[in-house]
């Protein structure tokens, strides 16, 4: 049983970073929409 705890430790950690990554992702996402829509806006004002 000592060798299962290492390895459900390394994977929790795996687990905890893909979370970060995905929670980076959305983060990131609604950030590009609004730049998007901001370039659309001065677009439309030139």
């Amino acid at each position: 049983m000592a060798v299962g705890k290492p390895n459900k430790k390394l994977l929790e950690e795996i687990y905890t970073e893909l979370e970060f990554k995905a929670w980076l992702e959305k983060e990131e996402s609604p950030e590009t929409e609004v730049k998007e829509e901001v370039k659309k806006q001065q677009n439309m004002n030139l």
